[in-house]
């Protein structure tokens, strides 16, 4: 399955002008979010100790 391709879904909601231009402003989110929702992947260790590394820095920022 190419990530790259659209959808079923995506072709059947985008078939006019307008929403095709919101299909055009959207697809950043479209073509980051697409390999996730279609093709997840496990999270894994290193996945949670860099998430949990990050929250701890913002929230060190945050209250200096």
């Amino acid at each position: 399955m190419d990530m790259d391709i659209p959808s079923r879904l995506e072709g059947r909601l985008f078939y006019n002008t307008f929403t095709k231009l919101l299909w055009v402003i959207l697809q950043p989110f479209f073509y980051t979010l697409r390999p996730v929702l279609m093709r997840p992947k496990p999270i894994t260790r290193l996945e949670v100790i860099n998430f949990t590394v990050q929250v701890v820095d913002v929230c060190i920022i945050a209250s200096s």
